[in-house]
């Protein structure tokens, strides 16, 4: 007895679940003349440049102009650009080495090696170059410096690559 109560009921819901739509209309209707949206046609290439433009103009048709924003080939930086100037990094350099705290002034020469890896105007070799040095040096103040080790290996497997 419980099974077909069981079973009805999901019948019933199933029907009542189904008729709920009814009389709904579900489907959008085609759009007349009237609800389409106003379209105007493209423009079409019939004048050649330096011809004269119809209806008795006697100048030439504009030639077309290259899209505004187009995008051009890609900037590649200049293989002797210098590195950007660090002020702040070499203001916190010379202030760490003059207090005598290596691993404040380690942590000076990482910030300015990191600043030069992200210097994409400067070449590459001068760029990685000089991380090598600010790295190396951070190491001489404070060798277990990890971060340092990083760039110190990053740079250098760089350099490698451009040989």
């Amino acid at each position: 007895m419980n099974f077909r109560v069981m079973f009805l009921a999901s019948v019933a819901a199933l029907a009542l679940l189904s008729g709920c739509n009814a009389g709904v209309e579900t489907s959008v209707p085609a759009p007349t003349p009237e609800s389409a949206p106003a379209t105007t046609p493209a423009p079409t290439a019939t004048t050649n440049a330096g011809t004269p433009e119809p209806g008795g103009n006697d100048k030439p048709a504009p030639a077309a102009a290259a899209p505004q924003g187009a995008p051009g080939p890609p900037a590649t930086p200049d293989a002797d650009a210098p590195l950007a100037p660090t002020p702040d990094e070499d203001k916190n350099i010379k202030d760490a080495e003059a207090s005598k705290d290596n691993a404040k002034a380690a942590a000076a020469y990482v910030a300015r090696a990191s600043r030069h890896v992200n210097d994409d105007k400067a070449g590459t070799k001068i760029r990685f170059n000089a991380v090598v040095k600010d790295a190396k040096k951070a190491l001489e103040l404070d060798p277990g410096n990890k971060r340092a080790t990083s760039l110190l290996k990053l740079a250098e497997g760089r350099l490698a690559e451009k040989k």
